[in-house]
C-alpha cells in the first residue's frame, strides 16, 4: 500500500490512555497496520507500522497541546523502509525501520478497526486525510499554515482525498 500520507487536526479532551486518531489494518490478527496515535504519558504522537513479525513505531520530537487543536501527518515512504511523522510546526521525526505491510482493507478515524474496535479517540478530529503518496516537507508545513483550506478550495491539495478516493 506503499506511499502513504495520513493527517488531521485534533484536539484531545481526555489525556489519561493511548488514543487512536488514523488507522489503517487488516480484518485479522492484534499488529498488522499502520496508525497515527496520541501518547498522554509524554504528550506526543505515535507513529505504528506493524505485522504479524512485530511493530516498529516512533515518538514524536514535538510535544501536542492539551484542549487546544494540534495539526500531526505521518508519512510511509514508498520504500516501506522510512517514515515520518510531523507534528504541528515543528521538525519531522524519522525512523529508518518499517515493516511492510499488505491487504490493509480496514480504514479507522477515532478508533483502530484492529481486530477488536479499541483506543477510541477522547476528543475532536477535523479534516482526517489520508494520500496514497508521500507528501513532501513543503506540503506538510502548507497543510499545517493553511488549516481551513478544506472550505475555500480543493484544487489547492496534492492527491486525492478520502471522500473522493482511498487508493488511486
Amino acid at each position: 500500500p506503499y506511499p502513504i500520507t495520513m493527517a488531521c487536526w485534533f484536539n484531545v479532551t481526555q489525556d489519561t490512555t493511548e488514543q487512536t486518531m488514523i488507522s489503517i489494518c487488516s480484518n485479522t490478527g492484534t499488529t498488522t497496520q499502520l496508525s497515527l496515535r496520541v501518547r498522554p504519558t509524554t504528550r506526543t504522537v505515535h507513529q505504528s507500522a506493524g505485522t504479524a513479525a512485530g511493530t516498529s513505531s516512533n515518538d514524536s520530537g514535538n510535544t501536542y497541546n492539551y484542549g487546544f487543536w494540534n495539526f500531526t501527518a505521518g508519512v510511509y515512504m514508498s520504500d516501506a523502509t522510512t517514515r515520518n511523522i510531523y507534528v504541528n510546526n515543528g521538525a519531522k521525526t524519522t525512523q529508518a525501520v518499517l515493516r511492510a505491510q499488505s491487504d490493509l482493507p480496514n480504514f479507522g478515524i477515532g478508533a483502530q478497526p484492529l481486530g477488536t474496535v479499541s483506543r477510541y479517540f477522547d476528543g475532536q478530529i477535523r479534516h482526517a486525510m489520508l494520500w496514497h503518496r508521500a507528501l513532501s516537507d513543503a506540503e506538510i508545513a502548507w497543510l499545517y499554515a493553511e488549516p481551513d483550506w478544506m472550505y475555500t478550495s480543493y484544487t489547492r491539495i496534492w492527491g486525492k482525498l478520502l471522500t473522493q478516493a482511498l487508493f488511486e
